[in-house]
């Protein structure tokens, strides 16, 4: 059975619309997002050590095989993260479905799910597949939260009770300056997943001057209009919190601004917008 790469694991967490879920976090991202606001989860731990010292409560030791993590010690303070030279975490766990389900068992009776989100849950797709067999077999909704920028593996789709895709520019060559990739595959996919029915929510991060966020408000909404109109439409408004320094972004939208961008979504036709 496939193991996983996961950043960290919240046994209880309510997430809008989706109920109490267990929300797994899955380590690595296949894009560079300059707005990214969990950027340790982009890059795989490298072993070096060097995060060691940062670590007052001994969570943190060298091992055979690299940076072993003790979750019991951890007081999750992030000056490991914040010491890491490669932008990562050496917090980040492999870990079997089986693993998966019994720390997540201690809080069984209050959740209603599992959701995946990362890093960049398509990644793992195998592992994923997995883990919601036996997430099904005990009565839980799945959910996976995506950019959507690779193909998803029929047997995942099958499992899956929903996706969200967070959706990053409409414009391809924008898309490939903020991410590093092009959104050819992310497009497709939209319009896949919301054919199969499978799409819950498709989420917007609001950058003013980054993004041309009339552009994308408007586009995206289209194409969510022609498929069904009725899919919740997430307007986020861009926060500075934990975004990588050398990006400078100071940018966060004004109420004003997010007001006219749902304006706008809606006379894209769409009849679910809402805003974060």
């Amino acid at each position: 059975m496939p193991k996983g790469t996961v950043n960290r694991i919240l046994s209880v967490a309510e997430v809008d619309g989706f109920g109490n879920n267990a929300l797994i976090y899955m380590q690595g991202c296949n894009f560079n997002c300059q707005f990214c606001n969990a950027p340790e989860r982009i890059n795989h731990c490298t072993g070096c050590g060097f995060c060691i010292e940062s670590c007052t409560v001994g969570a943190l030791t060298l091992g055979d095989n690299g940076v072993e993590f003790n979750p019991e010690l951890c007081t999750w303070c992030n000056d490991c993260v914040n010491a890491c030279n490669y932008g990562s975490t050496p917090k980040s766990q492999t870990l079997s479905p089986n693993q998966i389900m019994k720390i997540i068992a201690k809080k069984r009776e209050q959740i209603t799910g599992i959701m995946i989100s990362g890093g960049e849950s398509s990644l793992q797709q195998g592992f994923i597949t997995e883990l919601f067999k036996l997430a099904k077999v005990d009565g839980l909704n799945t959910y996976v939260v995506s950019n959507g920028s690779l193909a998803f593996e029929p047997e995942l789709l099958e499992l899956c009770d929903g996706l969200v895709l967070t959706l990053k520019a409409y414009d391809r060559d924008r898309h490939i300056v903020i991410t590093g990739k092009d959104n050819d595959q992310v497009l497709a996919n939209l319009q896949l997943l919301m054919q199969m029915g499978k799409l819950r929510e498709v989420r917007l991060v609001i950058i003013p001057e980054l993004l041309d966020n009339q552009q994308n408000v408007i586009e995206i909404g289209k194409l969510i209009a022609a498929n069904n109109p009725n899919l919740r439409y997430k307007l986020i408004r861009y926060s500075t919190e934990r975004v990588r320094s050398e990006f400078g972004l100071n940018l966060v939208p004004s109420d004003e601004v997010m007001n006219e961008l749902a304006a706008l979504a809606l006379t894209s036709g769409c009849n679910n917008v809402v805003m974060r």
